[in-house]
């Protein structure tokens, strides 16, 4: 992920010298003014949503866009587990622009996470998240590159040993009917306890309190 991530900045560094930057920041807050933490905040092309830039909101709920771009107009797009999508075209030129979003809370528990790494039972494997994660691991999709056997393609695509999950449950619901991509770019690592793996069809799951038994 963070090979990724210093890549994509060598690229918009490259092209700013043939084309002109612009700075976009401002802060996501809810209706009732609290910041908004770790959403993330895309500067896209409106006519066919091409990413041009993205960054996450800090514990202020502030952020800060780069654009280098040749596109008269942009469109900022807000998005979290958290909040309702909210998307605002702009001019492409430096300038301040907050949000207030309305609140979409999926909230996973706070557990205690237990030391072992690994363990499971038949055909179910359990992944402990708090034995993985590291400190550059923003979202649940960072740790999930580096357990075993589960890879992660560029595109968001989830295998495990090769072969692609059909499901991702969070706290047993197939809430996204497989665009589960969404879910684990918003959702924070540090809030999934347990990454959970049925081997016979390759649902993964996201829980709150499964623990390692004794």
């Amino acid at each position: 992920m963070k090979r990724r991530i210093l890549f994509l900045l060598a690229l918009l560094l490259s092209l700013s010298s043939s084309y002109g930057q612009s700075i976009i920041t401002g802060h996501v807050r809810t209706l009732q003014g609290a910041p908004v933490e770790y959403a993330r905040v895309l500067a896209l092309v409106p006519t066919d949503s091409t990413i041009l830039a993205y960054t996450f909101t800090d514990a202020l709920g502030s952020y800060r866009l780069s654009v280098s771009s040749t596109q008269p107009q942009l469109l900022i797009s807000v998005a979290s587990m958290e909040i309702e999508r909210i998307d605002r075209r702009v001019e492409n030129v430096s300038q301040t622009c907050d949000f207030r979003v309305k609140e979409s809370r999926t909230l996973l528990r706070e557990v205690q996470v237990k030391a072992r790494k690994i363990w499971g039972k038949k055909d179910t494997v359990n992944y402990s998240v708090g034995a993985f994660i590291g400190k550059n691991d923003v979202v649940i999709a960072d740790v999930l590159r580096k357990l075993p056997n589960i890879e992660v393609s560029v595109d968001g695509l989830i295998k495990y040993q090769g072969k692609p999950i059909n499901k991702f449950y969070i706290e047993g619901l197939d809430a996204l009917q497989g665009r589960y991509g969404i879910a684990t770019n918003n959702i924070s690592a540090k809030d999934v306890a347990t990454v959970q793996v049925l081997e016979n069809h390759q649902p993964v799951k996201a829980l709150e309190k499964t623990q390692p038994s004794s």
